[in-house]
């Protein structure tokens, strides 16, 4: 039981880091990015393939996703959303547009092949039990992001700003804030973190065009149980997943080890679509 709680923590790290782009985008502009998954999958091909052919470690790969990542970000929010930011069922097309575009550009180079670095990291004893280094990497990163995410927010001038944007845009326009830059910042940082993300995953899962689809299922429902737009929250809601679909493969079925969490993501759609670690009607509210 030890190991399957183990387990079940490092996965809600996984599920967490993936989604704290996801939340960040979310709470500020208010867009539903479908392209998530797509995205997550650009970055950890740009890590395979850069790191096979500098070849260097992984890590030291996020030095160029991560900017890259940034930058596709800012490009997708100033030249397609910036259009549609007062249309929220476009935006919904153009980030369903964007997803179908990329894994389709991937197919094409890829001629849908498997990838995958086949790097031996190791595992670490504790007694009888035993943790995976590449999976505890992932869980100390999503840890350490979290806290840096906050600390941006709510520590700096710029995020400021950025949350009196997520809070009111028109307020925030009125005095003197430049919201469309905002929104480029917010949705760059979004799709930087979804860069951090992608080089944490690379080493661990096999990369193939439809990769991001296994996780924009489990993104949403973290965001959604934590808190829209809570850092915290996506990381507390990463975590619960994790447990709960380790738990109930164990206790349960292995092959009813997502239902569980997706009940418990529908009751909490239902009875608190606020979060469990929101405030009521925080899910109109901005990032926190």
């Amino acid at each position: 039981m030890g190991q399957i709680i183990i387990s079940g923590i490092l996965l809600g790290g996984i599920y967490a880091i993936v989604s704290y782009g996801l939340t960040l985008i979310f709470g500020v502009i208010r867009v539903i990015n479908f392209a998530h998954g797509s995205l997550l999958m650009v970055g950890m091909f740009m890590a395979y393939y850069l790191s096979k052919g500098m070849n260097l470690n992984i890590y030291l790969m996020m030095l160029i996703v991560v900017p890259l990542m940034f930058i596709l970000g800012v490009l997708i929010q100033k030249y397609l959303l910036s259009k549609v930011i007062n249309e929220p069922d476009m935006q919904l097309f153009v980030t369903f547009g964007l997803l179908l575009l990329f894994e389709n550009v991937m197919l094409a180079v890829t001629k849908g092949e498997f990838f995958s670095l086949d790097m031996n990291m190791g595992t670490i004893p504790i007694g009888s039990l035993v943790l995976d280094w590449g999976r505890l990497i992932n869980l100390v990163a999503a840890i350490v992001l979290a806290i840096l995410l906050l600390l941006f927010l709510n520590h700096t001038k710029i995020g400021w700003a950025i949350r009196a944007v997520s809070q009111n845009r028109y307020a925030a326009g009125i005095i003197g804030l430049r919201v469309e830059r905002l929104y480029i910042l917010a949705f760059g940082l979004g799709s930087a973190c979804i860069g951090i993300a992608a080089v944490l995953l690379t080493p661990i899962y096999t990369i193939f065009p439809h990769v991001g689809f296994n996780f924009v299922i489990v993104s949403f429902a973290v965001v959604i149980l934590g808190g829209l737009g809570s850092i915290p929250g996506a990381l507390a809601g990463g975590m619960i997943i994790g447990l709960l679909e380790s738990l109930s493969g164990y206790l349960i079925a292995p092959e009813l080890n997502q239902i569980v969490w997706y009940l418990l993501f529908l009751l909490v759609l239902f009875f608190r679509p606020a979060g469990l670690f929101g405030i009521a009607g925080s899910e109109e509210g901005g990032v926190k």
